[in-house]
């Protein structure tokens, strides 16, 4: 249900910030399609932590240039992306990596999804404002360099309405999104 998905963001989010992470931090979000994705992303929105999602399939140069420009203090990986993210991520200096799929210590340096998911929740975190960034979302690359793009709460909101709006969803419906979640 749609408050069982609130707690379990609920219970994420206070986890992150319990852990050290702000509003205004980057971090990067390595994740395949998975709800451990989808809650990850809405824990960072309410915390007003500035998401930034990666292309699971980045490798190399394109994924050093992603980590080096966005600048991130922290990093959220599936744990089968270790061996292509670690050494990357390690070259940046950032350590405070949270792996997904793996056992792990319930600390920012080298936590678990699973550990921080497992949080008390804390409900007296404010919210982000409209004109607060909540994603640094980059192109593809496909005529150059990435470009980011900072993306608002209030953009994301409009974005959300405008689909429902052309879509002519009501309460009930079910959409089908074919796109990558690192896409949003």
């Amino acid at each position: 249900t749609i408050r069982e998905v609130n707690e379990r963001v609920d219970r994420l989010a206070s986890g992150l910030t319990g852990a050290g992470l702000a509003a205004g931090d980057r971090v990067l979000v390595m994740l395949g399609q998975h709800i451990d994705h989808v809650l990850t992303i809405l824990a960072c929105f309410k915390t007003g932590i500035v998401s930034v999602p990666v292309n699971i399939h980045a490798k190399g140069d394109a994924l050093e240039f992603l980590i080096a420009h966005a600048r991130p203090v922290a990093a959220i990986v599936d744990d089968e992306f270790r061996a292509t993210a670690l050494p990357l991520l390690e070259a940046q200096g950032i350590g405070r990596i949270v792996w997904r799929g793996a056992d792990g210590p319930s600390t920012l340096a080298q936590a678990s999804l699973a550990a921080l998911a497992a949080a008390d929740i804390v409900r007296d975190r404010p919210s982000p404002g409209r004109d607060d960034i909540l994603c640094l979302s980059y192109s593809s690359g496909t005529t150059g360099e990435p470009k980011g793009s900072l993306v608002t709460d209030l953009a994301l909101r409009m974005s959300a309405h405008t689909c429902i709006h052309v879509g002519g969803m009501r309460r009930g419906d079910v959409m089908f999104l074919w796109e990558p979640l690192h896409h949003l």
